[in-house]
């Protein structure tokens, strides 16, 4: 995670929490948007490091 990705989601966690604090009703479409972005922003992350991570070698005997 590089630190833009860290301060989206330390943003992204404030801006939930004060709605929260404010007493906004929720909504279906918010309720479910928010989760399924951070899922995709994290899976794509996930699968970009799994690609152009080291792989151990095996070694024949």
């Amino acid at each position: 995670m590089n630190v833009l990705q860290v301060l989206a989601a330390i943003a992204v966690v404030i801006f939930v929490i004060a709605r929260q604090l404010r007493g906004e009703p929720l909504r279906g479409k918010r309720l479910i948007l928010l989760p399924a972005i951070l899922a995709v922003v994290g899976f794509a992350a996930s699968a970009r490091t799994a690609a152009t991570s080291p792989r151990p070698i095996s070694h024949a005997s």
